[in-house]
């Protein structure tokens, strides 16, 4: 694992990013397994994660590819 981040004013929701190139979002209350997992976000490692603290609902990437990707949670959901 790279990073991690709490989403703003939440405890239990979070997203960690890793060298295998995966966002992973996780949620306390509902056990010890991610509730949603992006593979190959990013051509290379995923090195830093951080949530928009004025929308809770975009998450920014970055990476050893040179790009930063803004994700929008309610996307990332949908896809499950």
């Amino acid at each position: 694992m790279e990073d991690i981040c709490f989403q703003p004013n939440s405890n239990d929701v979070l997203c960690s990013v890793s060298v295998d190139r995966q966002v992973i979002f996780w949620d306390l209350r509902v056990g010890h397994s991610p509730v949603v997992r992006l593979k190959e976000v990013h051509k290379s490692d995923i090195n830093t994660v951080d949530w928009n603290t004025l929308n809770p609902n975009l998450l920014a990437t970055g990476s050893e590819d040179t790009l930063v990707k803004i994700l929008d949670v309610r996307m990332a959901y949908d896809t499950k």
